[in-house]
């Protein structure tokens, strides 16, 4: 047979409501992908290399164990049934162990392995190369500032990725929780020895096994015979909790509905059977999910395609502007090692390292909100992934549907009624207790019926469990009003019964039931007046069940319900007399035509045509509505004849009246007697009579219409698709609004009845545009015979534009398939599910959401969410935390992303222009990391704008978490005014201090700024000392030699003020002072970079004992580590050209000023703190980045000399005891030969070889040309600024200099370089003067260096101030994208913390003693925490009108079939709107 022949006769079978249309299409869709099979061309949508495994994953189980003869099935396997298989066999099967009887897991990864991986994410591994790097600047500089910024980098990566590892570790279980599902034990019949205990990892096919109640199916099995009450719970793998009734013979050849067929994990709760196994291990149907769920790749979700993304980005950004400005400082001739560490600095501030902090922490608070509303979190960032959901593909039962069968409808005297406990449709009226008809079809329902309440659910066994109030011990009420979020208040029963789900309805509804007569009252010791509804158990007391023992066993008069006869009959002894009441219920059509008569408002009346006709026709409405009918009937047993103490009853054949046919009865009788069997009894044929129909609905959950409501104003597609008819799944769609235009079919029926039969019409018709086109139909219901995996594109294309769907009758591979083809449509996908055969399409979902109560562990493992209480509703409350979510988030990055530039801006501003670094890298940290990061995670707490439910969901290809707009607001917007505002603090501090902005231009450029001494031309003003007291003459007024010697005298702080602070007069002829320029010595001299010496103190730097040996290949070792110093010469140039050593007055007036800086002892223990490139002891490459100890002095090659002090450095000073000797470049007027007799044991020595001499000549002289306009220094000795001609007539070619560090008096004259110490000189002076010395202290002068470096660490601690300033706008600004401030209000409480918490660390970083050494900051004044006050305004209004002109120039619309906010932008929501 064909599957279209199957499909129609499918389409056959089923109830006649179904759509006839439907099969059609069914057919012609399994046509075509027949004649696919036949061509060979597989499927359409799933072609190509490697897909012919998934395809087989994906179609349908085929099998046909269940359906040829058990004979057959005994040949395939070879087996005698009674012997079973043979222990030959069984070697032959297993394949050595290569065959057994379990599931194959797939390929883990070990622990180690997943934990490093989620070390390796995108983000992560951004975050890892700025560490990176970071440690790379910090081998090269020995900054400690990057140092730190690589350890917290690290610490955050490293930390971030142990708690995704952690949050994900749960879903390696979930093969485990397939292979639970094994029990350790099977029943085996082997060699003909009996049902003996075997593992069952040993059962092969072909095994013969017995299963007992209560025992788990170990394998597929094929039954043979079973015990009447055999039954199987199937929730394990369909996640429906009824029991199935099985049994040897085929009732449906569908596999997962067949009746003879048990799975492997089910349970089987009664009954026992005999069986022959089928299928083991991977063959299994429950094997079959377990590959497809374990073999299904997850799809990455949204939000980390979203994060991947931005990291892509800022990546990008970040490389790019590094390289750019890389190449851009090589062009200038940057020193390359610090050009290659500022590079790393402007990526690594480029990189938002809180970020991945602030995403997880968000999305774990998020989590913890939809745990109070009963959505549990397995994966975070399935969070935002719900919110994400454009499609939610629903199971019914248990989610939309409360999981319990109620009683909807009553339909007696010809009229339908509804309950309490159904759907208020108010289209029937509600059942009367009290009407005639309804008792007795109330005393049916309670009588014929094995269900009953289980005691334990009377009595509260904990404290307010199921209600509030309840002590252990309490009686629990049968019905309580239990509050439910989102609707009205539901009076829920609370007891629970057992049985199954039909008769379960029936006693909820008769619990509550009046007794059928006041007879019943008596005999159950009831006082009708104060109990009316005594209840079922009272109700059956005056109904007791008739029934007899035969050989010492028990026979009830009763037919229990089997799936041949479908009808169940019980007998009862009437109250008060001998009588025997007979009661009937079961399918409809079969209790029908058992009735020859009918109750009808109290009487019992003929059952005629019409009546039959009548009740036939209610039961296709109720049918249409969905509803499960059952019908009842009963009969007065003549007490003659059949009195209640008969035990003449036979079960089988019946002889007591059933209302069989006669004529049917009549060809059993005949059949009997030619097979020689117990003869049928005629007596069987006494008919019935008709009492009414039940309907049964698994009614919705109250909250879900709503939900669907709100999902359908969000945009979203809430999509059905169960197992169950397509006529309940309908009806219950259309109760919860899933559904609420045409079908096909309701078009085509209105049309032929609107037009004589006719259900559609062509183009051109008369009728056709008056008349509904069934072929755009809005709703669609699609029974799962209709398509497989084969279906092509086409036909997906027409199931799927329709807006309202329902997948009905569905098998767990075509939920899989349905899940693929929406995401192959740029659907996010939502999937529920509670059973095994929901696993693969809840982990082939971008969200998968199982259910907490009734779902198995498979499918709670495979899912990212569960539903703590099976409720669709939550599902809902789980997108809106989503969506809100997702726009927080947006808030938080949009926040975040604004300091981005304030933080990279300084960085371009120190290569391009060369000024002193605006803002440190540990201060970008403390940013990002620091003062940031609460008001960042704040926005988790922010409440929605306005109703995120009633727009679209996200479009995942374009509206992304980061978009060029917010990209343009948060950095070509917000973030410039920052940086202006950062910029604008820092040049307000270092003015301040004495460094006026214009001439910062160049001086950080190769690494001087606070390294070496600054030289500044200079006009107006006058020079001070110490204490604040003026010069006598201005400095306009003083030649460079009386400059110098004021200096000398202790005025070397220059102030533009020309008060004089001693007498607080204005100095007379002083003008205001200004800076002209500033600019540093040229670094004209390279020393070696591989001839290191090893020293271990400063003493040996001065001992000769490492520098000077004369068993030296050479005279002398000029160790500088490669770097470039400035030397003697450089000096003389500067002040050729007008500049002087600059310390401002206002840094001396400065909280950070400490007059020790004047003679800082370099060689003591814990001298070096702080001072870069002094160590206490030792003497490192870190010494020769800064201005060392004195001064190289440029000399021609001395290697033929005797002398061992060939080159030396000296004090520059002392080349400036008269301006004579400055204009004769010449020391003091002494020649070589007298300086080294005068000052032979007054010098130490440095290394300083002098210039090849094939350059420069023994007699050489400064060239004054190249003085004129310096501004620049070289970074090579062959420099431009000096031109070294041979001119006898100067002498500088001096092999030792001497050092006048001490004038009369003990005046300090080399204030700004080194000397030993005053205590000192007498000893070193001395006859043991070249042992002595070595011992002095040694001192230098860092008044200049160290003025610098706490001024631009003040402006830089300003600057971070300022950015926590303008955040304080930005954070209020970015809590709302569309909305006024006004209008949020200020509510959030995290927030509102957060601008606290910023604030105070912001004073916490730079107040709090000892911080400063580690983090640079500084205690800064008061009123430089106002430069940024203005800005911080200014991004608030202007904000605050973008989003004012942004709500006047859009518009919005309300959908009003789907509530859905349909939105009109304007041009400037068009253009700014992130």
């Amino acid at each position: 047979m064909s599957q279209a022949d199957a499909a129609a006769q499918a389409i056959s079978e089923e109830r006649p409501s179904i759509d006839i249309v439907a099969g059609v299409r069914a057919a012609k869709a399994i046509a075509a992908a027949d004649a696919k099979r036949a061509a060979g061309e597989g499927a359409t949508t799933k072609a190509g290399k490697g897909k012919k495994e998934d395809n087989d994953l994906r179609a349908a189980i085929k099998m046909d164990e269940h359906t040829i003869p058990i004979e057959d099935l005994y040949a395939r396997w070879n087996i005698d049934p009674e012997i079973g298989l043979t222990s030959k066999q069984v070697l032959k099967l297993q394949d050595g162990g290569n065959n057994l009887n379990q599931l194959t897991p797939p390929k883990e990864m070990s622990e180690i392995m997943k934990l490093l991986h989620t070390q390796t994410g995108p983000f992560n591994l951004l975050l890892w190369a700025g560490a990176i790097l970071c440690f790379i600047g910090y081998g090269l500089q020995q900054s400690v500032d990057n140092l730190y910024l690589g350890i917290v980098l690290t610490t955050v990566v490293t930390i971030t990725g142990i708690f995704e590892y952690l949050q994900e570790r749960n879903a390696s279980s979930l093969m485990n929780k397939f292979k639970n599902m094994l029990p350790p034990k099977a029943l085996v019949n082997r060699n003909g020895q009996g049902f003996q205990p075997l593992d069952s990892l040993q059962l092969c096919c072909g095994d013969m096994v017995r299963i007992k109640a209560g025992q788990k199916i170990p394998a597929d099995i094929r039954v043979i015979s079973a015990s009447d009450d055999m039954t199987v719970e199937q929730s394990a793998l369909t996640g429906e909790p009824d029991q199935i009734k099985k049994g040897p013979k085929l009732v449906h050849e569908t596999v997962i509905e067949s009746n003879n067929l048990l799975f492997f994990g089910t349970l089987c709760p009664s009954g026992t059977c005999d069986g022959i196994v089928v299928n083991i291990g991977d063959n299994t149907f429950m094997g079959r999910i377990s590959a497809i769920t374990t073999g299904t790749k997850e799809n990455l979700s949204p939000i980390k395609v979203e994060i991947n993304r931005f990291v892509f980005l800022v990546s990008g950004v970040a490389c790019f502007l590094g390289v750019t400005f890389f190449i851009i400082g090589w062009v200038l001739k940057t020193d390359p090692i610090t050009n290659l560490v500022f590079m790393i600095g402007i990526i690594v501030a480029n990189v938002p390292e809180g970020l991945l902090a602030t995403v997880q922490v968000c999305l774990s608070l998020t989590a913890q909100r939809m745990f109070t509303k009963n959505v549990l979190v397995k994966k975070l960032d399935s969070v935002e992934t719900l919110g994400s959901t454009s499609c939610i593909c629903s199971d019914k039962t248990g989610t939309l549907t409360i999981n319990k069968m109620t009683i909807a409808n009553v339909c007696v005297d010809q009229t339908i009624f509804e309950t309490a406990d159904g759907i208020r449709t108010k289209q029937f009226d509600m059942v009367n207790v009290d009407d005639d008809s309804i008792k007795r079809i109330t005393r049916c329902m309670t009588i014929c019926n094995n269900a009953n309440w289980i005691d334990a659910s009377k009595v509260c066994e904990r404290d307010n469990q199921p209600y509030p109030g309840l002590k252990v011990g309490d009686a629990i009420e049968f019905r309580k009003l239990i509050q439910v979020k989102g609707a009205e208040d539901e009076a829920r029963i609370m007891w629970e019964p057992s049985g199954d789900a039909s008769e379960s309805a029936m006693i909820k509804f008769s619990q509550e039931q009046p007794l059928f007569e006041d007879e019943c009252y008596k005999i159950a010791g009831v006082d009708k007046a104060s109990e009316p509804c005594p209840g079922i158990n009272k109700a059956r007391l005056s109904y007791p069940a008739i029934s007899c023992e035969v050989e010492g066993t028990k026979k009830t008069w009763e037919i229990q319900f089997n799936s041949k006869n479908k009808y169940q009959v019980s007998v009862h002894k009437q109250p008060g007399s001998d009588a025997a009441l007979l009661l009937m219920k079961g399918a409809p059509e079969r209790i029908l035509n058992r009735c020859d008569f009918a109750w009808e408002k109290g009487e019992r009346v003929p059952m005629t045509p019409e009546l039959r006709q009548s009740y036939e026709e209610l039961n296709l409405e109720l049918a249409a509505m969905g509803r499960r009918c059952l019908a009842f009937a009963e009969h007065d047993l003549d007490p003659e004849k059949y009195p209640a103490s008969w035990d003449g009853f036979e079960l089988s054949p019946v002889n007591y009246p059933i209302g069989d046919d006669e004529d049917e009865k009549k060809k059993e009788i005949e059949e009997a007697k030619a097979n020689n069997k117990p003869l049928p009894s005629m007596d069987a044929c006494g008919k019935l009579t008709y009492i009414g129909l039940a309907a049964l609905i698994d009614p919705p959950r109250k909250q879900v219409p709503g939900a669907v409501e709100k999902c359908k104003s969000a945009g979203i597609k809430v999509v059905m698709v169960t197992g169950d008819h397509p006529a309940t799944a309908h009806a219950i769609a259309k109760e919860v609004g899933i559904i609420w235009g045409k079908t096909e079919k309701d078009m085509r029926k209105e049309n032929a009845k609107k037009y004589d039969g006719v259900e559609s019409f062509t183009v051109g018709h008369p009728n056709y545009d008056e008349a509904e086109d069934p072929d755009f139909a809005p709703a669609i219901v699609v029974a799962g015979w209709e398509f497989d995996h084969l279906t092509d594109s086409a036909t997906w294309d027409d199931y799927l534009r329709h807006g309202q769907i329902v997948f009905a009758r569905t098998s767990p591979q075509q939920k899989l398939i349905i899940v693929e083809n929406f995401q192959e449509r740029g659907q996010v996908v939502a999937v529920t599910g509670d059973g095994v055969n929901d696993a693969p399409a809840l982990k082939k979902a971008d969200i998968g959401v199982a259910m907490g109560i009734m779902g198995s562990d498979v499918s709670k493992e495979a899912a990212n969410m569960i539903l703590l209480d099976d409720n669709f509703a939550s599902i809902v409350a789980g997108v809106e935390e989503g969506r809100l979510i997702f726009d927080n988030l947006k808030k938080s990055i949009a926040y975040t992303l604004s300091s981005n530039i304030p933080e990279i801006s300084p960085f371009l501003a120190f290569i391009v222009i060369g000024v002193p670094l605006p803002l440190s890298t540990i201060l970008i940290l403390c940013v990002d990391l620091g003062t940031d990061m609460v008001p960042a995670i704040s926005m988790a707490w922010e409440n929605a704008e306005a109703d995120i439910m009633s727009r679209n969901p996200r479009n995942k290809y374009t509206d992304h978490l980061v978009t060029l707009k917010l990209v343009c607001f948060a950095y070509l917007q917000i973030g410039v005014v920052q940086a202006l505002a950062g910029f604008f603090s820092w040049m307000t501090v270092l003015n301040d201090y004495g460094y006026p902005s214009y001439t910062l231009p160049t001086l950080g450029q190769f690494d001087n700024w606070g390294k070496q001494v600054l030289y500044c031309k200079l006009k107006g003003g006058l020079l001070r000392n110490e204490a604040g007291g003026a010069f006598a003459k201005s400095y306009d007024d003083m030649d460079m030699a009386e400059r110098q010697a004021a200096m000398a005298a202790g005025f070397s702080f220059w102030d533009s003020d020309n008060v004089d602070f001693t007498t607080e007069k204005v100095t007379t002829g002083v003008d205001i002072g200004t800076v002209v320029q500033c600019t540093y010595p040229g670094k004209n001299y390279q020393g070696s970079a591989t001839e290191e010496p090893a020293v271990s103190s400063w003493n040996d730097v001065f001992s000769n004992k490492v520098y000077f040996k004369k068993e030296q290949a050479s005279d002398t070792v000029d160790y500088t580590g490669g770097y470039m110093l400035p030397t003697t010469q450089s000096i003389l140039a500067l002040h050729k050209a007008g500049y002087i050593e600059y310390t401002p007055f206002k840094s001396r007036m400065s909280p950070f000023y400490d007059s020790r800086w004047n003679a800082w002892p370099i060689s003591e223990k814990g001298s070096g703190l702080g001072i870069f490139g002094m160590g206490k002891t030792t003497l490192n490459l870190i010494h020769y980045q800064t201005q060392p100890l004195g001064q190289f002095t440029l000399v021609p090659d001395t290697k033929t000399h005797d002398n061992l002090y060939a080159d030396i450095t000296i004090p520059a000073r002392a080349m400036w005891k008269d301006d004579a000797a400055l204009d004769e470049f010449k020391v003091n007027g002494i020649n070589r030969d007298g300086l080294d007799k005068a000052y032979k044991t007054a010098v130490w020595n440095m290394p300083g070889r002098g210039l090849s001499p094939t350059t420069y000549n023994t007699e050489t002289k400064l060239s004054e040309t190249n003085l004129k306009d310096f501004t620049v220094y070289p970074m090579e000795a062959n420099a431009v600024h000096f031109d070294y001609t041979n001119d006898p007539a100067s002498k500088v070619s001096t092999d030792r200099v001497g050092n006048s560090t001490f004038s009369v008096g003990g005046t300090i004259v080399n204030r700004l370089y080194s000397w030993a110490g005053a205590a000192d000189w007498d000893v070193i002076r001395g006859t043991n003067a070249a042992k002595e010395m070595y011992s002095a202290k040694v001192y230098m002068n860092v008044v200049s260096r160290m003025m610098q470096r706490e001024a631009l660490a003040h402006a830089q601690c300003a600057g971070f101030i300022c950015i926590i300033v303008v955040q304080w706008a930005d954070l209020m600004i970015c809590k709302t994208r569309w909305l006024s401030i006004r209008q949020q209000g200020m509510v959030n409480p995290v927030m509102n913390f957060g601008l606290l918490f910023e604030t105070s660390l912001g004073c916490f970083l730079c107040y709090i003693p000892g911080l400063g050494d580690v983090l640079g900051t500084r205690p800064i004044r008061f009123q430089h925490w106002f430069p940024g006050m203005p800005f911080c305004l200014f991004i608030f209004f202007y904000d605050e009108i973008r989003k004012y002109l942004m709500r006047s120039t859009s518009t919005k619309v309300r959908d009003k079939d789907t509530k859905k906010m349909n939105n009109n932008p304007g041009w400037l929501e068009r253009m700014t709107y992130y």
